[in-house]
């Protein structure tokens, strides 16, 4: 059977292995709640003055 290491962790486990640190095993022929893509945003930042085209 072949291993695949995942790093850090999801809602679902404790806030210890929650950290990228944190590595765990799994078979990539099957599917956890617990593995997968976790995508985050910011917010844009406010422009106050308008530009100059020497700024770009």
């Amino acid at each position: 059977m072949t291993q695949r290491a995942v790093r850090g962790g999801s809602w679902l486990n404790y806030l210890v292995h929650s950290k990228c640190a944190f590595r765990n095993t799994f078979d990539p022929g099957e599917r956890h709640m617990a593995v997968g893509l976790r995508c985050v945003s910011r917010p844009l930042p406010v422009v106050t003055e308008p530009y100059e085209e020497e700024d770009f």
